[in-house]
C-alpha cells in the first residue's frame, strides 16, 4: 500500500453557527479561538494539507460541511489525498456531489489488516454491534459526539473501544494510522 493513511471526522466546512455551540456547561464554546468561519476553513484546509499528502489515502468520518455545494466544492479540490467519506448525519448534497471528490462513500469501514481490527463509523456503535465474534470487542473510530467521549454505562468512565477523532478531539487535524493504533490499548 502505497502513501499513509489519515482519518478525521465532523470538520464541518463552512458552518458559521458551530462556531456558538457550547459544551454542556452553557458556556465553553467546542471550537474556541476562530474569528470567523473563515479562520476556521483556513485553519482545517492548512492542518490537512500540512500532514496528508497527495498520495495518502484519507477517511473522512462524516459532517463535512454545511451550506452551499459551491462553497462545498471550493474547499474539497483544496484538500490533500485521496479521500474517502463515510456519511454523516449532516452530508446533505446529492451522492454526486460527493462522487466528484471521494474515492468512495459508505457508512461504515473495517479495518482487519492492522494489528488490531477495528471499525470507522461516523456514529459511535453499539459496543454489541462491533465485535468479530462473540468474546472478542473491536474498536470503533467515529465521529457525531465532537468534544464528547463515549463512557462505560451509566458511569463517567471512558470506554475504552470508543476512539473519538472529531476535529475538537485532534487540534483540527488528521490523525495517522500509526497514531489510531497506539490509541487502541
Amino acid at each position: 500500500m502505497s502513501g499513509n493513511i489519515w482519518f478525521t471526522s465532523d470538520s464541518h466546512f463552512n458552518h458559521v453557527n458551530i462556531l456558538k455551540f457550547t459544551d454542556w456547561d452553557g458556556v465553553t464554546p467546542i471550537r474556541p479561538g476562530f474569528k470567523d468561519v473563515e479562520h476556521m476553513n483556513e485553519t482545517m484546509i492548512e492542518n490537512w494539507n500540512k500532514v496528508v499528502k497527495p498520495q495518502d489515502k484519507i477517511y473522512h468520518l462524516g459532517d463535512i460541511s454545511f451550506g452551499r455545494e459551491a462553497d462545498f466544492q471550493k474547499i474539497a479540490y483544496r484538500l490533500n489525498g485521496s479521500k474517502r467519506l463515510l456519511l454523516g448525519n449532516h452530508d446533505k448534497f446529492d451522492i454526486l456531489v460527493y462522487a466528484e471528490h471521494f474515492k468512495s462513500i459508505g457508512v461504515t469501514r473495517s479495518f482487519t489488516e492492522f494489528s488490531k481490527p477495528f471499525i470507522c463509523s461516523h456514529y459511535p456503535i453499539q459496543s454489541a454491534s462491533v465485535s468479530m465474534s462473540k468474546h472478542e470487542r473491536v474498536w470503533n473510530v467515529h465521529g457525531h459526539i465532537h468534544q464528547n467521549t463515549v463512557c462505560i454505562g451509566d458511569s463517567k468512565h471512558p470506554d475504552p473501544m470508543y476512539v473519538n477523532i472529531c476535529v475538537e478531539k485532534t487540534d483540527y487535524t488528521p490523525v495517522h494510522l500509526d497514531d489510531l493504533l497506539a490509541r487502541m490499548k
